[in-house]
């Protein structure tokens, strides 16, 4: 019964942080673009204008960087119509588990 109740909290929970992640790596890759020489070099053969998206399907939070004229990336928020590289994560729950450390991108599951 009360393990019930609890899950919509939870839920919600793992969203918001999620959520909260999210927007600090979109933040974090804007402001390490723009002092770092190793992930400057990194996204330099990327070309002008490309966007890269990191969301939960099908409209769950989600990350957009774009990379600038000067060579850095701009954070953008969340939303973009045509990116050029999303990473997508079928549910909140795989999402939580790869934001929170406790499991690799890499091993993040197709299905469950």
């Amino acid at each position: 019964m009360i393990k019930d109740r609890l899950r919509p909290l939870a839920s919600q929970a793992r969203r918001t942080y999620v959520q909260l992640m999210l927007d600090v790596v979109g933040r974090s890759l804007e402001a390490i673009s723009q002092v770092d020489d190793e992930v400057r070099e990194e996204v330099s053969v990327l070309p002008e204008g490309f966007v890269f998206q990191m969301k939960v399907m099908p409209s769950g939070p989600a990350l957009v960087v774009r990379k600038e004229a000067d060579g850095g990336l701009k954070y953008l928020g969340g939303q973009t119509d045509a990116p050029d590289l999303s990473v997508l994560f079928k549910h909140i729950h795989h999402a939580f588990l790869v934001l929170s450390f406790q499991e690799k991108t890499a091993q993040c599951p197709h299905h469950r």
